[in-house]
């Protein structure tokens, strides 16, 4: 996979963009945890060197990529849709 360092990415929610992305980034810490695990418990000539966020890092925090990844909060439900908006026009 080819990560674009300039390349913007939002990530939109409906609940507090904080509180969402707290449970993101405690979610791919587990998973890095698991897949780590995994990794070991396998053949080392088969083994893949993929490192989700920082290595040397006990938690994925979205602020180690290295691209910007922006959290908004929206509802296309209720037409609070003003964040993304901008979002996608400061990207143009």
């Amino acid at each position: 996979m080819e990560i674009h360092r300039g390349t913007a990415r939002a990530l939109t929610c409906r609940a507090s963009g904080v509180k969402i992305t707290e449970l993101l980034e405690n979610e791919l810490t587990l998973v890095r945890k698991t897949q780590g695990a995994a990794l070991r418990d396998t053949n080392d000539d088969e083994r893949v060197s993929v490192y989700l966020g920082k290595k040397n890092s006990d938690s994925f925090k979205f602020s180690d990529l290295p691209m910007k990844v922006e959290v908004h909060e929206c509802s296309g439900k209720e037409g609070k849709l003003d964040a993304i908006r901008s979002w996608i026009q400061s990207c143009a």
